[in-house]
């Protein structure tokens, strides 16, 4: 599978979590349940949204598209031959 569809396929899963989240706080409300359903719609959003957690859609999909990419510490940081110059 190619990064493009993978993370195609993850901002889908992102929506449906969206949708998953809204209507379990829909059916939550005014039940006597919601201090339950917060620790659920937390982990939820932290799936959802959060920057800090690396098991988070946002960024599993930073990691796919800069999978390709070199590792920063492989790239110089000047060019050897040309050292006013910028990475090769």
């Amino acid at each position: 599978m190619e990064p493009e569809e993978r993370t195609e396929k993850l901002l889908e899963a992102c929506e449906l979590l969206k949708k998953a989240y809204v209507m379990i706080d829909e059916a939550l409300y005014m039940s006597g349940m919601e201090t339950r359903g917060k620790k659920l719609l937390d982990s939820l959003d932290g799936y959802i949204s959060s920057n800090n957690d690396s098991g988070s859609i946002p960024n599993i999909i930073a990691d796919i598209e800069s999978a390709n990419a070199d590792p920063c510490w492989t790239l110089p940081y000047v060019s050897v031959k040309h050292f006013n110059g910028k990475n090769i």
